[in-house]
């Protein structure tokens, strides 16, 4: 657990871990045809959110989110945040497990009872935290090359479908609609990058983790960029908007001869490889909340309990899609926000403010 990640697995990881949801479900869809702005927009936006997590590692070099919470505001205070972040990690969790089930379900094995898959996630969940975060960076690495060359190949094969029509007329919706496929992208797509503060005892320095956390954070805006726009070109935005899935209905699409139709099992792979590999991060996360709530030596142990409190979180949580779409919609932007955004913001000017008077 303690060995240290290189810049191209951190990299990865980070990547894998962002945008899984994405290239199924596409980015920003409020904003319609100019959901493409708010793309490039939001990426833009989240560099300094990033860049703000990173100040707070600076300030207290060695020490991670947890520790940073009771070195600001308190031994007590800083536990209950621990406990937050905690919450926030088991629920994100549970999403994961929402959204391959929900996919897995609709797309392929409708008939399969839900516990069985979700079980099955949990238990490869389970096996991988086991395996230390250096494992999870060389699977990333491999995977991640992988993925690249998937969706090079799905891009080269649906030029010929693209209607560059679709996405006219630019700025017809607004700067409102625009507005809010920002807020959309930002507390969805790049939601949970703040995770990757719970461990820094596996980076080489902070600078480089500075440095990595930006190129991936760009590397991610062009990812969704660029499905973004393929949703747009392909679909149409009315088809977009309408579909449950857009990554996977664009690359039904595909008609290569007549031995190869229907390619849509290369955005399942994708999405599946990336959405295993978040629910294994957050489930890391929780496991090193829990070792830092109870001052424990190890976290390796608590694994399996954050697994499980994630499993019977789902079922008590999600009747139904329709409820947890519907809790996705309403309330993950406000709740998402607060984590990735506010709560840092507000422990960095705690902060800056003891650095002033001198009790940092």
């Amino acid at each position: 657990m303690n060995e240290k990640l290189n810049d191209s697995e951190l990299n990865a990881v980070v990547v894998l871990f962002t945008i899984g949801t994405t290239v199924l479900f596409g980015a920003g869809t409020v904003a319609r045809e100019d959901s493409w702005i708010a793309v490039i927009i939001s990426t833009i936006v989240v560099i300094p959110i990033a860049k703000v997590y990173c100040k707070l590692l600076k300030l207290y070099p060695g020490k991670d989110l947890f520790q940073i919470f009771e070195l600001i505001s308190g031994r007590w205070i800083g536990k209950f945040f621990t406990i937050l972040y905690l919450w926030f990690a088991i629920h994100c969790t549970t999403l994961t497990f929402f959204n391959i089930v929900d996919f897995i379900n609709f797309t392929g094995l409708p008939n399969t009872p839900i516990l069985v898959l979700v079980m099955c996630l949990a238990i490869l969940d389970i096996w991988m935290v086991n395996k230390g975060l250096k494992v999870i960076g060389k699977w990333s690495v491999f995977f991640l090359f992988v993925t690249a060359i998937l969706i090079i190949g799905t891009i080269y094969f649906n030029i010929q479908l693209y209607n560059y029509e679709n996405i006219k007329p630019i700025l017809s919706q607004g700067f409102y609609n625009i507005y809010l496929g920002i807020v959309s992208i930002v507390s969805t797509s790049f939601s949970g990058v703040i995770i990757f503060t719970f461990f820094v005892d596996s980076y080489s320095s902070i600078e480089k983790f500075e440095k990595v956390l930006i190129r991936s954070i760009v590397i991610i805006g062009i990812i969704f960029l660029v499905y973004t726009l393929e949703n747009i070109f392909v679909l149409g935005v009315e088809n977009t908007i309408r579909a449950h899935f857009p990554g996977y209905e664009r690359l039904r699409k595909i008609h290569i001869g007549m031995a190869f139709q229907r390619l849509e099992s290369v955005i399942s792979i994708v999405f599946i490889i990336s959405e295993f590999l978040r629910g294994s991060i957050f489930v890391l996360a929780g496991s090193k909340a829990i070792q830092r709530l109870f001052e424990l030596e190890k976290n390796e142990f608590w694994v399996i309990p954050a697994v499980m409190t994630s499993v019977n979180l789902f079922f008590i949580e999600y009747q139904s899609i329709l409820i947890g779409v519907e809790f996705l919609i309403e309330v993950w932007p406000y709740y998402s926000a607060a984590a990735n955004i506010f709560i840092p913001i507000v422990l960095l000017i705690a902060a800056n403010i003891k650095k002033y008077l001198g009790t940092l």
